[in-house]
């Protein structure tokens, strides 16, 4: 008669990498959740300084400059809805400037390159 020790220990085995495969999957996802709204957030601040910085500087608006805010201004629009419905929320109007308050109280008012 053969002894089914070893392909017995072999399934287990099998059984058992699979299994911590699957926890170590869950719960990784909450910390990619987060980590992934750090990160449209730093990119939201970014573009909002960069829009800021563009009006404050400029008293005289040529094309190029005027064509730099405009995309500066429509990108953080996008980003900022994009982070509204990332975080689960509806949007409150379409310009997507519910995503400071989120940025705000997710990254605690820090900025990060």
């Amino acid at each position: 008669m053969r002894n089914n020790f070893r392909p017995n220990i072999r399934l287990a085995t099998n059984v058992l990498l699979v299994i911590g495969t699957f926890s170590v999957a869950f719960n990784l996802a909450p910390m990619a959740r987060e980590l992934r709204l750090k990160y449209l957030c730093n990119e939201y601040k970014y573009l909002l300084l960069r829009s800021a910085a563009l009006t404050r500087t400029k008293d005289n608006w040529d094309n190029k400059d005027r064509a730099i805010y405009n995309w500066y201004n429509k990108s953080y629009i996008k980003k900022g809805k994009k982070i509204v419905s990332f975080y689960g929320m509806k949007p409150v109007n379409k310009d997507g400037m519910g995503a400071t308050v989120i940025c705000n109280y997710t990254n605690d008012t820090k900025f990060e390159l």
